[in-house]
Parts: C-alpha cells; sequence; structure tokens
C-alpha cells in the first residue's frame, strides 16, 4: 500500500473523529445508538478519502433551514421524537412532531432555543468548522506522504537514463 493511501485513510480518521466531535459539542446526539456521531465511514484510495454517512439529515445539520419554508419532513421529525423518548404513545408523537415542525418552519434551524444544547456556541456548520480547524495538519499530512512516494518513485527509477 502506497504511503499516500495509508496517510489519506488516516486523514479519513481524524475528520471523522473531529466531525463526530463537533456534532456532540453543538449537541446534535440524539439518541445513544443510531446517532449520526456514530455514523460516518471512511473508504480511501490512492487518490481520494470518502467520509460518507447513511444519515439524509446531515445537510441540515451543516446548512440548517431557512426559516418561513415549506414544512419541514414530518416523518423524519416523528422518528426523531420516538428516539428521544418525548412521546408516550403514537398519538403525542404526532402531537410533538407537528409543534416541532411548525417551530421550524417559523424559525427556521437551528431554532433559537436549539443553542441550549450546544457547548461551543455553533449549531450548523459542522463540516465546514471540521475542514477550517484541521486544514494545516492535513495539508502538511498529504504533503509529506505524496513527497515520500514520489521519492520511492524515483529511487526506482533506472540509474542511468
Amino acid at each position: 500500500m502506497s504511503k499516500i493511501k495509508k496517510t489519506l485513510k488516516q486523514v479519513g480518521k481524524i475528520l471523522a473523529n473531529a466531525l463526530s466531535k463537533e456534532l456532540e459539542a453543538q449537541g446534535h446526539r440524539a439518541s445513544s445508538t443510531n446517532s449520526i456521531i456514530d455514523s460516518f465511514r471512511v473508504k480511501a484510495t490512492d487518490k481520494f478519502v470518502d467520509i460518507t454517512t447513511d444519515k439524509s439529515y446531515a445537510n441540515v445539520l451543516e446548512t440548517g433551514i431557512k426559516k418561513g419554508g415549506k414544512f419541514p419532513n414530518r416523518e423524519a421529525i416523528e422518528d426523531w421524537v420516538r428516539k428521544k423518548g418525548f412521546a408516550r404513545n403514537e398519538t403525542e408523537v404526532k402531537q410533538i412532531a407537528y409543534a416541532v415542525g411548525l417551530k421550524i418552519q417559523k424559525e427556521g434551524v437551528p431554532t433559537n432555543e436549539s443553542f441550549r444544547h450546544s457547548t461551543n456556541g455553533r449549531r450548523i456548520g459542522f463540516i465546514d468548522q471540521v475542514l477550517k480547524e484541521n486544514e494545516d495538519n492535513i495539508t502538511e499530512m498529504i504533503m509529506n506522504a505524496l513527497t515520500f512516494d514520489v521519492e520511492i518513485m524515483f529511487n526506482k527509477l533506472p540509474k542511468e537514463v
């Protein structure tokens, strides 16, 4: 395995861990299991690193939702209400989800009150924040790995050309 592939895998793990920590600090753990915080997967090749999640709401946590738009995905909110354990039965799930949906429609995401769950003062922008905080370190890691791989290639070239 090339040094760059190993490094990109390491970079992916660093970023996935940092994304999880940032989301945790922003107060986005919906439950002790099956949270976006625990869902990041890393795949690396010699050319790229892919960090993915199966959580469809990741984009909302990055960019937010503007207020005054259409009513948010009611099923997703109902799932969230169930995971948080806010309701005793399905009727309450639907009532709470509807109230939350109205709040989101009125205020957008993040809502004004959601900041009380954050320990770092942020509720959106987790990807941008992590990339900004890790940019210099990651650039250095990748440049070092590329330099190493290029030196190996040059050393394998015939001594006489």
